[in-house]
């Protein structure tokens, strides 16, 4: 059965995360962090999987951001965040089902994907959720606004429990 995940802010490659966040960044240099992020994601992504990522996917060159992609389980669709401007070369359409700035995903509830938090969503008073990243750590404190970035949750955010959240909140 295939399962629909969110996840942000991976941030392959990029050295100062081990610095900022090592609560869910401990390890010992880039390499090891970017096998660690890849085996997570292949662990939890199987190859017929959905993946929307929610932005700051790579700080890594080209040569680099295309081998982790090719590693990588799943339907990949990605939410540009401040650090994806590499990944908008055609070079890398192979690697994504779809690339976008903004998604709203009709689903029950909708789904408003965008790498920023919003304070107020396009169905925010009719109980869409807003999925968003770049705030790293720290959480929107709003109803129905959740943080999918990777040192948040330190793993993926399925689809139904994201909805079973929003019920609750």
């Amino acid at each position: 059965m295939t399962k629909t995940y969110f996840i942000s802010d991976l941030h392959f490659s990029h050295e100062l995360m081990l610095k900022i966040y090592p609560k869910t960044r401990n390890f010992k240099s880039v390499k090891e962090m970017n096998e660690y992020l890849i085996s997570l994601w292949n662990d939890t992504i199987k190859p017929d999987d959905i993946v929307y990522n929610l932005g700051d996917f790579a700080f890594a060159n080209d040569d680099e951001t295309e081998r982790i992609l090719k590693r990588l389980n799943g339907k990949h669709h990605l939410i540009f965040g401040n650090h994806d401007k590499r990944l908008k070369s055609p070079k890398f359409d192979a690697y994504f089902a779809s690339r976008q700035e903004y998604l709203y995903l009709k689903n029950k509830p909708n789904l408003v994907l965008f790498h920023y938090p919003i304070f107020e969503w396009d169905g925010f008073f009719r109980s869409n959720i807003h999925l968003h990243g770049h705030m790293h750590d720290k959480a929107l404190l709003l109803p129905r606004a959740f943080n999918v970035a990777y040192d948040f949750n330190a793993r993926f955010l399925e689809l139904d429990e994201i909805k079973s959240l929003a019920k609750n909140s």
